[in-house]
């Protein structure tokens, strides 16, 4: 499928990572994906499976900051964790359990390392498995937020990334 789609690359303005992740915009001749290119790499890795996943049930979507986190929203975000962060390469319940509260970011930051995604998507993955608990997630993300890790890195890119997709040849 993917060798059938032809890409161009379009310029945008730029916007902060912590307001606009990213966007997908369904259609069956050109689907749009933009993604913030403001954003970690991690953060765009994820982002663009999560607007991928849009693209593949004919939804549009934005993703960006804890006030689009609806339903669609919600699925999006579970199919890109699961896709990035399989159930083996984290540790189960009790292991969790038996990490210290100060060791838990230690922990997530680690593993956003070795899987190179972002510790944002390792705690909420955690959480969606339940293998932490809901107040051990919100205190973790309060003080990721609060160390200003949740701050993009520097980009390779500049500017956002506009992915228009059409098959070839039409």
């Amino acid at each position: 499928f993917l060798h059938k789609l032809k890409m161009q690359k379009i310029s945008l303005a730029i916007y902060d990572p912590n307001e606009f992740r990213g966007f997908a915009l369904s259609d069956d001749y050109a689907p749009f994906i933009f993604i913030n290119s403001k954003d970690a790499l991690a953060g765009q890795a994820f982002s663009l499976v999560h607007e991928l996943v849009h693209i593949g049930k004919n939804d549009s979507g934005v993703s960006g900051g804890d006030r689009f986190v609806t339903g669609k929203e919600s699925f999006a975000n579970h199919v890109a964790g699961a896709v990035l962060i399989s159930k083996s390469e984290l540790p189960d319940e009790n292991e969790f359990k038996k990490i210290q509260e100060d060791d838990l970011i230690r922990k997530i930051d680690q593993l956003s390392r070795k899987l190179k995604v972002s510790s944002w998507a390792v705690l909420t993955r955690a959480r969606v498995l339940r293998r932490i608990s809901e107040a051990q997630y919100r205190t973790a993300l309060s003080q990721i937020k609060e160390q200003g890790r949740m701050q993009p890195k520097a980009s390779v890119l500049s500017n956002i990334l506009a992915i228009v997709c059409r098959p070839v040849g039409e």
